[in-house]
């Protein structure tokens, strides 16, 4: 598609051949079409980015915006992956963190209940619990239980570590906040580059323990990223 110059171009140069005068109003109807046309693919990325499709994973083409969110802006990144991990981890941190958000989605309360037989009449009849929800709300008990268990690894000889992972998921993965970009108001940029790697190092870890939970990652592949000395990060 010839872009907007050109198109104004050429319309001028038709009424010059023709001997007219040139049509403001057709002008202005043509800039104001290839707006119509730039907007959506300027206004897909989310927090107002521009709209970036990547494809991701090695054996299968999975195409992603990758401004669409934070989650998938960082796996379009390769943050999901460094130099300490085991070589295509990351594919399974993405799928792990794409199902965490799917259950808590399902998971979310929506009005819905169960019948209560002896409340008082009036109002309208209220509708079951889905199968599909408590089931989601099942396994978001589980998750949460799953995090908060200290296990025996480098991280969590820290402090607070079983606390915020759960919270750091659900900001990142389903709220959808950019938490890992920590700005740096003191001008300290040690102090903030220090905070970042530690926000994601917990988005690791969190999704290390989910993708080892739903069968992403076997236990072997969990130890050797988090059982072992770190030598580098990217």
């Amino acid at each position: 598609m010839s872009s907007l110059r050109e198109r104004i171009k050429t319309h001028r140069l038709r009424a010059e051949r023709q001997g007219k005068e040139v049509d403001e109003a057709a002008l202005k109807a043509i800039v104001e079409k290839s707006k119509e046309i730039d907007a959506p693919l300027k206004q897909e990325g989310f927090g107002g980015r521009g709209r970036a499709i990547r494809a991701i994973e090695r054996n299968h083409v999975i195409a992603i915006n990758q401004n669409s969110s934070p989650f998938e802006w960082l796996a379009a990144k390769g943050y999901l992956e460094t130099r300490d991990d085991v070589a295509g981890i990351g594919n399974a941190r993405f799928s792990a963190g794409l199902r965490l958000r799917d259950i808590m989605i399902g998971a979310e309360p929506s009005g819905l209940k169960t019948f209560d037989l002896e409340r008082s009449g009036g109002g309208g009849v209220p509708m079951m619990i889905s199968d599909f929800k408590m089931d989601c709300i099942k396994l978001l008990t589980r998750i949460r239980n799953e995090l908060s268990t200290p296990k025996p690894s480098r991280l969590h000889r820290r402090k607070r570590v079983e606390t915020e992972l759960f919270s750091i998921l659900e900001r990142i993965v389903y709220r959808e906040e950019w938490i890992f970009e920590v700005k740096d108001k003191r001008r300290n940029k040690v102090a903030a580059q220090r905070k970042q790697k530690a926000i994601m190092q917990r988005l690791h870890y969190g999704l290390d323990t989910l993708a080892l939970m739903f069968g992403m990652i076997t236990p072997q592949e969990f130890d050797a990223r988090w059982n072992r000395p770190s030598t580098s990060s990217k």
